[in-house]
């Protein structure tokens, strides 16, 4: 089974995805934990939505998954700026 507590990106997910096939980058991703049919994990669109899926069948060059249920990640009001301070030095 996969761990739950990776989490994969796949752009072409959306609220109503139910099913989707996914293939290249996307499957290359999670074939590398060797997953089985009915494992489940966690991906996201990078939107601000979490979905849950379900892998339904292992083809040679895609994998045909099912989405469970999806979360809406709300934004935090807090934001971090992060400087690199460059110092100067001789060689």
């Amino acid at each position: 089974m996969i761990s739950l507590d990776r989490k994969f990106y796949i752009n072409k997910l959306e609220k109503s995805t139910t099913n989707l096939s996914i293939c290249g980058n996307e499957k290359h991703h999670l074939e590398v934990l060797r997953p089985k049919e009915n494992d489940k994990f966690w991906a996201t669109n990078g939107r601000g939505i979490d979905f849950l899926c379900r892998i339904e069948k292992i083809a040679g060059d895609y994998f045909d998954i099912r989405v469970l249920k999806y979360e809406e990640i709300k934004n935090y009001s807090l934001y971090i700026h992060l400087f690199f301070g460059v110092t100067k030095r001789k060689k």
